[in-house]
């Protein structure tokens, strides 16, 4: 009779066992699955029509929105996406590297160069362009300021990298490749860009207006003081 018992035990705690070990695999597997529907899951600064108010100042809205999505798809992004300025600060990094590649590509031309001036004038060029770099990382440090003051100056700021890059592809007219002048054309947009979202992304004042202006043929945002109209 014992032995009979012992025989019945082990199919029940071979059963057991198994059960055990399907339920295991089972949440397991229903935890994974919950890990990647939240990494998966966007994030309320990804929602699509949250990318479009981002770009509702932009002169060209489809390349603004091309600009944000990419900062948006890039996995570092996720370090600052909770700070109310970190998809203008992420955009205003990626920017510079652009930046800092037409510079290469610039001095790489300007050796190559056999008449005298055209090679100052691509070196004046390459100048601004440094000096742009500069300035977008000024801004992206005064953006975290929180003040009027520095609000303004990064915008200003950010209004003197775009002059700088228009300034260059005029400069840079038959006497560069298009695929040179197509990356000039890139930084145009970037800044364009920069400033649209420079704009959306400002806390509300009422004591500073946005106005649409045109600058030495560029069209810009312009903040202005209320107390000055």
């Amino acid at each position: 009779m014992e032995t009979h018992q012992s025989l019945l035990d082990n199919p029940r705690k071979s059963v057991s066992k198994t059960i055990c070990l399907i339920f295991s695999v089972a949440v397991v597997l229903t935890s994974s699955a919950l890990i990647a529907s939240y990494i998966s899951k966007p994030s309320p600064l990804f929602n699509h029509d949250i990318s479009h108010r981002v770009c509702d100042h932009a002169i060209d809205p489809s390349a603004c929105l091309a600009h944000v999505l990419e900062v948006e798809q890039d996995p570092m992004f996720g370090a600052t996406q909770n700070h109310r300025f970190g998809l203008l600060k992420s955009f205003l990094m990626k920017s510079t590297s652009h930046i800092e590649r037409v510079i290469g590509a610039s001095n790489a031309m300007r050796v190559r160069m056999n008449n005298p001036g055209e090679e100052a004038a691509l070196r004046d060029c390459v100048e601004l362009m440094e000096l742009s770099v500069d300035r977008v990382w000024d801004s992206k440090a005064n953006l975290t300021k929180g003040t009027t003051d520095s609000a303004q100056d990064a915008h200003t700021w950010l209004r003197r990298v775009l002059t700088n890059h228009v300034t260059y592809l005029e400069g840079l007219k038959g006497r560069a490749p298009r695929v040179m002048e197509a990356e000039v054309q890139d930084l145009i947009s970037r800044a364009r860009s920069s400033l649209a979202m420079f704009v959306a992304v400002l806390p509300p004042n009422p004591e500073v207006e946005v106005l649409d202006v045109v600058i030495d043929n560029v069209f810009l945002h312009e903040l202005v003081s209320c107390h000055t109209k």
